[in-house]
C-alpha cells in the first residue's frame, strides 16, 4: 500500500514511501486549464518499472452523436460531432507509471473544430459542428489521434474518418451555350467546365461529331473546376451538318454513390448560318444574357419568342468573328420565356434558362403600346 502526505504545494515535489521503505518522489505540476500529472521515481524504483508498450487508446461517441461505425462517422451540415477519447496502460493498477499525451492530426481540423484533454484522468473529448457549406469544403476529414506514453514510451495511433452527407452532385458551368457553330476549317476548342463537391469528376460524350475528341478531365487549380475540351475541325463535306452531342459529369459522393449530371450541345457547321447558342435569366440583377453566331457586321434584332415585341433598342452586331452578344435588363415581372433573334432575313428561337415560372411569351401590359424596350440609356424594358 502507498501512502501519500496530505499536504502539497503547488509545483512542489511530492514525497510517496513505497514498500520496503523505499522513497519515490512524484511531482504535480498545476497549470492554465487544469492539472497536469507528471511522475517521477528514483533510480531504485526505476528499475521496477514495467517495459515501455504503446497506451491503449479506446475511443466511442456519446449517446446523441453520430454513429461510429468501421472508423467512419457520417455527419450532415448543422449536427455535432462528439468523439470520446480514454487513453490508459491496463497494467498500471495503481495509476503509477502513466504521464499521457494526446494530439490530433491535423490540429484543429476541420476549422472550428476542438479537442479536450484531461492529462491527469487519461481523459480527451473531440468535437466539431459543421456549418453551411463545410459539405462542399470537407466531404472527407481524415483525423489521427495519437496517444503517447511519455514516462515509459510508446506511442498508439487511431485514424478517424469523417464523412458530409448530402454533397450536391456535379453540376456543368451554367455559361456554356446550348448551341455551337463551326466554321468549315477552323479549329475549335469547346471548353465544359463542371463544378463537384464530391469525388474527381469524369466527363463523358455521346454523339459527338464526326472528327470531334474530347480531351481528359482535369482540375483547374485555380477555379477548382473540372475542366474537358472537346477539339473539332469541320471539314468541307460536312456543311450544314448538325448534331446534338449529350456530356455526362460523373462523380461519387462521401458514401461512394455515383453521382452524375448531363448537358446537351447542339454542334452545327458553316452553312448552318445565323443562330441563337444560349439565353439565360438571371434572377438576382433581372437581367437576360443571349449569345449567337451569324455573318459578321450584320444587326441584330432581339424580341420576345415567338414573335413577340422587342425587348431592347441597344445596337447588337455579329463581330469579325461571327458571334453577336447581348446583357440587358427586363423588369422581373416580364422576364421572357423565350427569345426570338433575327438577322440578314434568318430568324432563330431559342427557351430562356432559368427563366422564372411566371415568365411571359409577350409582355404583360394592361395595353400593348404601354411596354418599352429597353434604352440605350439604361432604362430597363417594362410595362409604362
Amino acid at each position: 500500500m502507498i501512502e501519500e502526505q496530505t499536504e502539497y504545494r503547488k509545483n512542489a515535489p511530492l514525497s510517496i514511501r513505497g514498500p520496503a521503505g523505499k522513497i519515490l518522489v512524484a511531482f504535480l505540476a498545476l497549470g492554465v486549464g487544469g492539472a497536469e500529472h507528471r511522475l517521477f521515481i528514483d533510480g531504485v524504483t526505476a528499475a521496477t518499472k514495467p517495459a515501455a508498450r504503446p497506451p491503449t487508446l479506446a475511443i466511442g461517441v456519446p449517446a446523441g452523436s453520430p454513429a461510429l461505425a468501421k472508423d467512419t462517422i457520417q455527419i450532415e451540415e448543422g449536427q455535432s460531432v462528439v468523439i470520446d477519447l480514454k487513453v490508459y496502460d491496463p497494467r498500471d493498477t495503481q495509476n503509477l507509471y502513466h504521464d499521457f499525451k494526446l494530439e490530433v492530426s491535423p490540429p484543429n481540423f476541420p476549422p472550428g473544430a476542438t479537442l479536450g484533454w484531461n492529462s491527469l484522468t487519461g481523459q480527451g473529448r473531440y468535437t466539431w459542428t459543421p456549418g453551411p457549406g463545410d459539405a462542399q469544403s470537407y466531404p472527407h476529414a481524415a483525423l489521427t489521434f495519437v496517444a503517447t506514453n511519455t514516462f515509459l514510451g510508446g506511442t498508439t495511433k487511431h485514424k478517424i474518418n469523417l464523412a458530409m452527407g448530402h454533397i450536391p452532385p456535379p453540376a456543368f458551368d451554367s455559361s456554356i451555350p446550348a448551341r455551337k457553330n463551326a466554321g468549315i476549317g477552323e479549329k475549335l476548342k469547346f471548353p465544359l467546365s463542371v463544378e463537384s463537391a464530391g469525388s474527381r469528376v469524369k466527363i463523358k460524350a455521346r454523339g459527338l461529331p464526326p472528327g470531334a475528341l474530347l480531351g481528359a478531365t482535369r482540375k483547374d487549380r485555380g477555379t477548382g473546376k473540372w475542366i474537358a475540351t472537346l477539339a473539332w475541325k469541320p471539314k468541307a463535306k460536312q456543311a450544314g451538318f448538325s448534331r446534338e452531342t449529350t456530356f455526362t459529369a460523373v462523380a461519387r459522393d462521401s458514401h461512394g454513390n455515383v453521382q452524375q449530371a448531363t448537358l446537351s450541345v447542339t454542334f452545327t457547321v458553316g452553312s448552318a448560318g445565323f443562330a441563337i447558342d444560349q439565353a439565360r435569366w438571371n434572377a438576382s440583377t433581372s437581367q437576360l444574357a443571349a449569345s449567337g453566331t451569324g455573318t459578321a457586321g450584320q444587326p441584330v434584332t432581339l424580341s420576345f419568342g415567338p414573335s413577340g415585341p422587342s425587348i431592347t433598342k441597344v445596337p447588337i452586331v455579329v463581330d469579325g468573328k461571327g458571334a453577336w452578344e447581348y446583357i440587358g435588363k427586363v423588369e422581373p415581372s416580364n422576364a421572357p420565356c423565350a427569345i426570338q433573334a433575327q438577322a440578314g432575313g434568318e430568324t432563330a428561337t431559342l427557351a430562356v434558362a432559368s427563366a422564372p415560372s411566371t415568365c411571359v411569351a409577350t409582355p404583360n401590359c394592361p395595353s400593348p403600346m404601354q411596354w418599352y424596350p429597353e434604352n440605350t440609356s439604361g432604362m430597363e424594358g417594362m410595362c409604362m
